[in-house]
Formats: C-alpha cells, sequence, structure tokens
C-alpha cells in the first residue's frame, strides 16, 4: 500500500472483520503488508516499478503462476507488473488497456443495438466544435435539443464534460467558448482544451427530461469471456459527478438496466474486454407509459467504479447471492439493500484521524452488525485528515431504513463532542433489522 496510508486503519479492519467472523482467526499472522513510496496521485503499480526494493519484497511473497493481482483499473503499468511478476490479474489485458473511451463506448453500444443519444462523432479543437455547430445547427433545431454535450475521451466522474446551448447563436469561436458550461469548477477552459487536443472528445446531444435518473449495471468479464451480472444501481449525482449510489435500481426499469448492460457487456467480451465493467444509462422517469421508461445508454467504464466496492463489501458481510429474477441480494428469504454517500463532511475532531470515525461508529451502535446483517461501513478514511471528508454505505433491509442509518451517521459525523448521539442506536438497528 501507499506510504501515505495509516496502516492502524487497514489492521483495524483487519482484526474486526476477524471479530465479526468475516475472516478466520489466523488471518491476522498470515497478513503481510508491504509499504511502497508515492508521490501525488501515482497509481501504485507505477510507485512499485519505479522502487526495486518494493518490487523485490512483492516478488519474494507472490507465487508465479498462482497469484492473482487485484487492480482497481488495469492499465499499462499495471499489465507490466503483472506480466514481470508472471501472475494473473484483473481488469483488461494488454491488448485492450485504455480501450474504454468515450468514442469506442458510443461504438459498442451501436454494435449491441443498445439505444443511446445522437452524436456528431469527436472533435479536438473548438474550431472543430465551431463548425461542427453551424454545419449541424439547423438538425439540432428541427429535433428539438437543448443542449451538447462535449465528454473528453478520457473523462472520468463528471470532470471532463462541457455543455453547449442549441438554441443560442454564436458567430465566433471566442462567443461558443464564452458559452461553454462546465458542471465541475474544477476544470478550466484552458485545461479542457488541452485534453482537447490530445485525446479527443465526442459531441453528442443531452438527454433531457423533468425527472432524470442515473441507472447503471455492474458486471464482471471472466478470464473465457463469460459475463456476470452483479448489480444495478441508480447512482446519485450533481450534474455529472458522481455522489452516491443506491442498490439496487428502482424497480420500473431495473430488469432492463440488467439486460441492456448484458448486451453491452458481452460486446466488450467479444472485443477482448476482461475484468469489471460497468455501464451507465440515464432514464426520465416522468413520462408515465404502461411500458418501462426509455433508457440511453452513456458511458461503458472498464474498471472497477465507485458503485463497485458498496457491492462487493455488502455481498461479503451479509454472505448474500444476487437473485437473478429479482435483481436483489437474497441470504436466507432475507434481501439487503444499501445506499452509499462519498464526500461526507466531519466534524474537526473526527478529521483527526480514521480511529475518531471507527470510534464514534462503533460507540453509537452505527458500525454493521454481523448478527443483523445492518449497519454502516465507512470507506475513503485515508484521506480524512486531508479533505475533513469520508465515505459511507448504510446497509439495510429496507431502503427507508438504509436512509434512516445514512442519516443517523451523517448526524453524527457533524456533531462535536465525545462520539456522537448513543441513545438512537439501539431503535435504528431494531428498524433496519425488521
Amino acid at each position: 500500500m501507499s506510504d501515505r496510508v495509516d496502516e492502524t486503519l487497514l489492521y483495524h479492519q483487519l482484526h474486526w472483520l476477524i471479530a465479526i467472523g468475516k475472516l478466520p482467526t489466523d488471518s491476522a499472522s498470515r497478513f503481510q503488508l508491504l509499504r511502497v513510496p508515492t508521490t501525488g496521485g501515482q497509481p501504485l503499480a507505477e510507485a512499485i516499478l519505479a522502487s526495486p526494493a518494493a518490487f523485490s519484497q512483492l516478488r519474494s511473497v507472490v507465487s508465479r503462476g498462482r497469484a492473482l493481482l487485484d487492480f482497481w483499473a488495469a492499465g499499462t503499468a499495471e499489465n507490466h507488473l503483472a506480466n514481470l511478476l508472471e501472475c494473473r490479474h484483473t481488469g483488461q489485458p494488454k491488448t485492450v488497456a485504455g480501450s474504454d473511451s468515450k468514442a469506442t463506448a458510443k461504438a459498442i453500444f451501436k454494435a449491441a443495438k443498445v439505444q443511446t443519444p445522437d452524436d456528431f462523432g469527436c472533435i479536438s479543437t473548438i474550431q472543430d466544435l465551431f463548425r461542427l455547430y453551424h454545419d449541424r445547427y439547423p438538425d439540432l433545431k428541427a429535433r428539438g435539443f437543448r443542449n451538447l454535450m462535449i465528454k473528453l475521451n478520457r473523462e472520468e466522474g463528471g470532470t471532463g464534460i462541457a455543455r453547449l446551448a442549441s438554441d443560442g447563436i454564436y458567430r465566433s469561436e471566442t462567443a461558443l467558448r464564452q458559452a461553454l458550461h462546465f458542471d465541475t469548477k474544477t476544470v478550466s477552459l484552458c485545461e479542457f482544451e488541452s485534453a482537447m487536443r490530445g485525446s479527443g472528445a465526442l459531441v453528442e446531444c443531452e438527454v433531457s427530461g423533468r425527472n432524470l435518473r442515473s441507472p447503471s449495471g455492474t458486471l464482471l468479464i471472466s478470464a473465457n469471456g463469460h459475463v456476470e451480472l452483479l448489480a444495478t444501481h441508480d447512482q446519485i449525482v450533481d450534474g455529472c459527478a458522481y455522489t452516491g449510489c443506491r442498490f439496487p435500481a428502482d424497480i420500473r426499469y431495473r430488469h432492463n438496466v440488467a439486460a441492456q448492460s448484458l448486451l453491452v457487456a458481452r460486446e466488450c467480451a467479444r472485443r477482448g474486454w476482461r475484468g469489471p465493467v460497468s455501464v451507465d444509462f440515464v432514464v426520465d422517469v416522468s413520462i408515465n407509459t404502461e411500458e418501462q421508461p426509455e433508457l440511453y445508454a452513456i458511458e461503458i467504464n472498464a474498471r472497477k467504479t465507485a458503485t463497485f466496492h458498496p457491492f462487493l463489501w455488502t455481498k461479503f458481510l451479509t454472505d448474500s447471492r444476487l437473485d437473478p429474477r429479482r435483481g436483489e441480494l437474497i441470504r436466507h428469504g432475507m434481501k439487503s439493500v444499501y445506499e452509499a454517500r462519498e464526500h461526507v463532511a466531519v466534524a474537526s475532531q473526527f478529521a483527526r484521524g480514521p480511529k475518531e470515525v471507527i470510534r464514534m461508529l462503533q460507540h453509537s451502535g452505527l458500525l454493521f452488525d454481523a448478527t443483523t446483517n445492518t449497519g454502516m461501513i465507512p470507506h475513503h478514511l485515508a484521506g480524512v485528515r486531508a479533505t475533513g471528508k469520508i465515505g459511507v454505505t448504510a446497509v439495510a433491509r429496507t431502503h427507508e431504513h438504509s436512509a434512516a442509518l445514512l442519516a443517523a451517521c451523517q448526524n453524527a459525523l457533524r456533531t462535536t463532542g465525545s462520539g456522537g448521539p448513543r441513545s438512537t442506536s439501539r431503535s435504528f438497528k431494531k428498524t433496519a433489522a425488521r
């Protein structure tokens, strides 16, 4: 792990999992920790390759041909590391690493015959966008599209998307530049143009509606190309930026999300993709219809996305299995649902370190309880000192109970004092376990 991560956090989580019976009692004695010096946002695989000592230590503990390297995302560095160690790894093989661009996703949607918003191909400069807009403006006007979306091919998490109103009259490139709107303030026009010149951007018509939702399908493509649906989610977004999710997706379109995601993932598998894949959609639920609402596929990610870890934790901690007919996690006839949030602000006492957050959850009775299979799972704790924020996932039997647990946790994290509210813990456990 990165040398910037507090190792007491890992050991606490390890011993907690042993205590609640989710890991064998001898797990701690078999646990080996490799600390790797990292700089900035450097990927861990790159850091290992750059450190002869770290690489040598890792090689000494892995079994060639038997070990499995589980990467969050597999790119050039990860493939190279796995090759040098002669290990299998999760994620994209070298032949297709980095192929999950917006343009490739659009081609896959069309090949899989899945509905996707109209697009006008890829551009590399604002000049390209200016020419395209004026060439296609009559067509846009006739079809009534409100906005164009310009998506960087290598965009992630909604940070590389610009919008352009299709009802404007832009007589110069300068006027068009000034009209571009970014959902996130962390991106400047200069940075956007530079990235566009480097990797290109897809120009797509925005899906409009009075009540838009952002469901997604989470899948796994095995080494032999078999596709397995893991979950459906309703993503919670701020503009285009992901902030959380609910599992499972709304019943009105859950099964359609699953079916469309499988079509897309099978086309990905045919092209050589392997490992975790997520497919994002947009749907307008304000339209009253007896049929399922129309889905528009908008993105594919060939990596573990932010919806991946809440699903894996919940499945592991509750010992549940996905019922493909219902699209729910079930164990002994009882279902588990969850609601996750990222970037939850914490009071100053909890920002001192991960231990304070975990201690509060334990004292308040909100931490996940293996006897009821409900409670809170904290994550993103390693950055709490730097950001004053963490992520949390509330596991319960119903969405009403997961929302109540989440609200109690958020309130406790915002409250200064010695551990947050204690009086509500029993009632929340009882309600969530019903």
